[in-house]
This record gives C-alpha cells, structure tokens and sequence, in this order.
C-alpha cells in the first residue's frame, strides 16, 4: 500500500492541531487563534497546494447546506440593524437605557447584545466548518486514515495525561492554569471534554484494527484492540469525568459489536466484560486515587440544577430571538438569583441545548433541527446499502455524534474547538463520497 494520499495530508495536520491546540476554550485565545492560523494554512494548501481537489470533486451539497446552518445564525446576528428594530427585540431595555446614558440609543446595532463574543464564538466555530467540508471532499479510501490519526493522537493523550499525574497538581505538563488537578486531562483544560476525547479514541482505534483485521485475520489484532480498550478505559475513569464514565460501557459495546457483531457473541462478551469491571474497581478500591473519582459521584458542591433554573428564566426574557452566540456567561450572571449568588461566575449553562436556545431562540431550534433531519437521512441512506468498509466509517461517526449529543445533556462539548472538530469529521464522513469518482483513480494516491 502506498503512502498517505495527498488530500487527506492537510485534513490529517488539522485533526492532529484540533487536539493538541483546541482543549484550553475561551480562556486560552493563544492557542485558539493558532489553531485558526493552521486552518487557514491547510484551507490554502487545500485549494493551491499539491492536496488541491479537482473538479472532478466538488463539494456535496449535504456539506455545503451543514455549513450554511452552522455559519448563518452567527452571521445574520452581526449584521446592523435599524434602533427601530433592535430596540423592540426581546431583552434590549437595559441595553436601551445603558446607551441612553451617552446619547446613543438611536445608533444602529446588531441583533446580539455582545457582539464582540458572537464574533469569537463564529472564528472558532470556522475551523469545523472547514474540517467538515475538507472530509466531504475526500474519498472513502482517503478517509480511512482519520481513524487511526484520532487514535493514535488519543493515546498520545493518555502518555501525557499518565506523566501529568507523576507530576501532580502543579506538573509543567499541565498546559492550561485551571486544568482539574489530580486528574488526567492530556491536552484539554477540562476533564470532561478529556474523558470525550478518550471515549473517541476508543472507538477509533477499535474500528481501525477491526478494518486491519478484515483484511489480515490475525489474532493479534484482536489482542491489540482488548488492550487498547483497556488503557482508554481507565484512562477515562481517571479523568474523574462522570459522564465519560457513564457514557463509557456503551461504548465498549460498540467497540466489541465491531468484532462480534451484535448477536450472541457480543452478549457473551458483555456477559465477561461486567465482572472483569467489577473485579477491577474491587482491586483498586483502596487507591487513593480512585477514591478521588469515587466522590465525585457523591454530588457535593453540584450547582448544574441552579444554573438550569437561571438559563431557562433567561431563556424567556429573550424569547425568541435569543441574546447572540457567546452570550451565555453575561447573560446568566444578569439572570442569576439572589438566593444561588455566590463568589463564583457561571461561565457555561452545562447543557449545551439550553445555552443553544438562549442565544439563538427560536431560530437556532428551527436550524439545529434542520441540520440534525439532515445528519439523520444521510446517515439511514447509507446504513441501507453500505459496504463493510463505509459500515466501519458509519459506526465511528455515528458513534462521536452519540457521544457528544448524550455529553451536551449536562455539559458542553461543543464549545470545545478539539471535540467540534472531531464532531466535523464524524459529519463529514457521513456526507462524504463512498465510492470513487469515475476517472479520478489516478488523483488518489491510494491503491493497493
């Protein structure tokens, strides 16, 4: 087999600089910012350099409307809009009054109240738009490199993470200064976006040996594959991330359906895999350091049910036009109650649904709702008439889209750059061609 192809050279450096370069959120502009350099060096060598695509591929429509749905809510907040209009948007009074003050009330303004937040929360959001655009371009054979790239970077994940632990709390290995010390984040700040992180490689790296065992059937990689799953597995125990681990078993059971099927031989293995869990938390159930993830299922201290309760009082005083993309954490700060008031700021609604139709209202239900209907036919379309190959690439990115759609319930992913990106290789895949374009063999680099 030949080297890697060169379209799918570009798409793999971004994957890469999304893990490495987009964990630290809003806090970390530094590495934000590069990230969006890199996007813009790999769109470029995309359209100029010797990774152009031909004609011969253009862009799927599929792809082209998700990008549209993901960019236009953002796009149309910016725009200035006549006093006359903005001040009869829902929410606007103090706003109003506060320009009032300098005699500025009558200048025209953008439908967000925070502008300057809905421009950085579209320049991050763009770095997924091109990611899932350049996988809808590629062809199925280059496509396949992604998953062992995202393993791969994955397991760097967890090296690293395992040498942050070694140097406890205050390790130079700890990129971000509010990183969760005493537990593992690899590249990200949050553990919870981490133990994401994780849980995809997983998936990865037990779909690319399944799709090398297919072709070789040597034991070995399935020896790999059940040791691999195991080092994620604990790894994302050791995130102290308690949606990761929910979200874990199933996604071993997904991991074993690749080698089993979903038929009897996976319920045997299921049927195994539940006492070696118990007999390992058992084993380390005196580690002070499990005990540490242990408590924090106890709840103490949790503050996600108050600032539900804040988000959706919010989410009224803005119905239905919303406050505009990046408006969450001054908006709830506004909303907050008396009663929950303390010395700590809300930066997140930890329910990325929620904080969706705060600052986008009605309209950003109709688009999510557009794009979820779009996402869902493609993918049923084809689930119908897949090759083995394509079913391997459909488990993969209907599994990171699971997983990120079920962690959004309590938490928000998708304001990470690394897991929106991730998440715009799983959507691009789905769009993506499955076979190649008549003619265009010579272009791929990539026969056997």
């Amino acid at each position: 087999m030949r080297g890697i192809p060169a379209p799918a050279i570009p798409v793999i450096i971004l994957t890469v600089s999304a893990v490495v370069l987009g964990g630290g959120g809003s806090p970390a502009p530094r590495s934000e910012l590069l990230l969006q350099l890199v996007t813009v060096a790999c769109l470029l060598a995309m359209i100029f350099g010797p990774a152009r695509l031909t004609n011969e591929r253009p862009l799927p429509r599929s792809a082209l409307a998700a990008a549209v749905l993901l960019l236009v809510l953002p796009v149309l907040q910016l725009l200035p809009l006549p006093p006359f209009i903005w001040q009869a948007l829902p929410g606007r009074d103090v706003a109003q009054q506060s320009l009032a003050l300098v005699g500025a009330e009558n200048t025209w303004r953008p439908w967000s109240l925070f502008p300057g937040r809905t421009l950085a929360g579209l320049l991050a959001l763009t770095p997924a738009v091109v990611m899932l655009m350049a996988v809808s371009r590629l062809e199925l054979s280059e496509r396949r490199w992604l998953a062992p790239v995202i393993a791969i970077i994955a397991l760097f994940s967890v090296v690293l993470g395992a040498m942050q632990l070694a140097g406890g709390p205050s390790s130079a290995l700890r990129f971000y200064s509010y990183s969760n010390p005493g537990f593992l984040n690899g590249f990200q700040a949050n553990r919870n976006a981490q133990a994401d992180i994780l849980l995809i490689g997983l998936i990865a790296s037990a779909i690319s040996l399944a799709a090398m065992n297919a072709k070789r059937a040597t034991r070995i990689f399935g020896i790999l594959a059940t040791a691999l799953v195991a080092v994620f597995a604990l790894a994302v125990v050791l995130t102290g991330s308690r949606a990761g681990m929910v979200l874990l078993l199933p996604v071993m059971i997904v991991a074993a359906a690749m080698w089993f099927g979903w038929g009897r031989k996976l319920v045997v293995s299921v049927g195994f895999l539940m006492p070696l869990i118990a007999a390992g938390a058992f084993l380390f159930s005196g580690s002070g350091r499990l005990r540490m993830v242990a408590e924090r299922f106890s709840f103490d201290g949790e503050v996600r049910a108050e600032l539900w309760a804040d988000a959706l009082f919010a989410i009224g005083q803005y119905w239905p036009f919303g406050a505009g993309v990046g408006s969450a954490s001054p908006v709830l700060v506004a909303s907050e109650r008396l009663e929950v008031v303390d010395a700590t700021r809300p930066n997140r609604v930890h329910n990325d649904y929620l904080e969706l139709i705060l600052e986008g209202g009605m309209f950003a239900i109709v688009i999510s709702c557009c794009l979820a209907a779009l996402v869902i036919w493609t993918t049923v379309r084809r689930m119908r008439r897949a090759s083995a190959a394509v079913m391997l690439e459909n488990y993969l990115a209907i599994t990171v889209l699971a997983i990120l759609a079920l962690h959004s319930i309590v938490d928000y992913p998708l304001r990470s750059m690394s897991l929106a990106m991730l998440g715009a290789i799983a959507v691009g895949a789905l769009f993506g061609r499955e076979v190649p374009v008549a003619g265009n063999r010579a272009t791929t680099g990539n026969e056997e």
